[in-house]
């Protein structure tokens, strides 16, 4: 141990170290001094005896170790170009190592994908087995339909829902007390009387005749007669006025127009009629929320019912015919009718009346 400084005189060895001075600074180990507290206060650098004897010799004062070497005793005296292409090779090291790892994952999952696919692959084509296999039965059977049209049209017959006919009369005084006669045995489902005619006439036979049909829990209907040369509203008050209410399950109301409705003595203006016909139907209408029937005949409605707007009324065709169907006037032939009054030659009792026919549900009949 080289001592520089004056404040270490006289130094006492004892007790496994060696005490500098008063103060009682010392030190155990030649690098190292020590207070009393044992702190160190300086620190120095260990030499081997050439080295110590070479700076003996040339150098004097106190040595100051540069920051450098410093540093190089830190890094284990490697220079920090040393440290930097360690430290490149380390960078360089683990970038290779993480891509190496990123090429096996992508690896591992294109193998493992591979095999998805394979399965589902397998999947899809035994998908597309079946469907051919469908496909095939199905043109199977396809084949066996066309080789068997008959059978086609007669299953497709088969299946046709059953249209039921009703049969009804429609009367009026001419007929005297003919609904006391009606009894359950004669088919007959639904009976129209006549009501009223023009403004002041009241079919006398009309409130019996209605009453009775209740009774008989027969569905009925009531009619008016138009004629040309009265109002239209003061006719539809004078039939809303004698029918009185209408029930559900009664016909709704009905407007009976023909050739006998017309005025022989002045000129027929069409305009006017087809107007003061729809007036009346407009008006009842309103005053009954039941939309009213018209009865007609072809000839009648061809000439003077031209206005599309009466096929919103529910068409009672008379048209007298052998035929399973009648014509239809043009105003109705997208609408259809929904009575018809085919055959004035009914045989009841020994009298003839007008024979009527309803197809379809007969509470269709009175629904509107």
């Amino acid at each position: 141990m080289y001592f520089i400084q004056d404040g270490f005189k006289n130094p006492i060895p004892g007790n496994g170290k060696i005490v500098l001075n008063e103060r009682g600074d010392y030190t155990n180990k030649p690098e190292f001094i020590s207070d009393k507290e044992n702190n160190v206060i300086y620190q120095g650098a260990f030499f081997d005896l050439n080295t110590y004897h070479s700076l003996d010799k040339n150098l004097t004062g106190i040595i100051l170790v540069s920051e450098k070497c410093k540093e190089l005793v830190k890094n284990d005296f490697k220079t920090k170009e040393d440290r930097v292409q360690h430290s490149q090779k380390w960078i360089l090291t683990a970038i290779t190592t993480f891509i190496i790892i990123l090429l096996s994952g992508m690896l591992y999952y294109n193998i493992h994908s591979s095999k998805k696919n394979e399965a589902k692959f397998d999947q899809i084509s035994s998908s597309n087995t079946k469907i051919q296999e469908q496909l095939s039965l199905i043109d199977n059977k396809l084949k066996l339909l066309k080789e068997t049209p008959k059978k086609i049209d007669t299953l497709v017959n088969s299946i046709k829902p059953e249209i039921i006919t009703y049969h009804g009369l429609d009367i009026s005084h001419h007929n005297g007390n003919i609904v006391d006669e009606i009894s359950q045995i004669d088919s007959i489902s639904f009976v129209i009387c006549k009501a009223t005619q023009g403004k002041h006439f009241r079919d006398p036979y009309f409130n019996s005749n209605w009453e009775s049909l209740k009774n008989k829990k027969l569905i009925r209907g009531a009619y008016h007669f138009y004629e040309d040369d009265s109002t239209p509203i003061k006719q539809a008050n004078h039939y809303l006025s004698v029918v009185g209410v209408w029930r559900t399950n009664d016909i709704a109301p009905i407007i009976d127009i023909e050739d006998g409705s017309l005025s022989t003595t002045k000129q027929i203006n069409i305009e006017k009629l087809q107007k003061d016909v729809l007036k009346f139907l407009e008006h009842i209408e309103k005053e009954t929320k039941r939309i009213p029937m018209l009865y007609t005949n072809l000839y009648f409605a061809n000439m003077y019912l031209k206005d599309k707007a009466f096929s919103k009324y529910p068409l009672w065709l008379g048209e007298y015919t052998s035929k399973n169907q009648p014509i239809l006037p043009k105003t109705w032939q997208d609408k259809g009718f929904k009575i018809w009054q085919k055959s004035e030659n009914y045989h009841f009792k020994s009298t003839k009346e007008d024979l009527d026919i309803f197809y379809g549900d007969i509470k269709d009949l009175y629904k509107n």
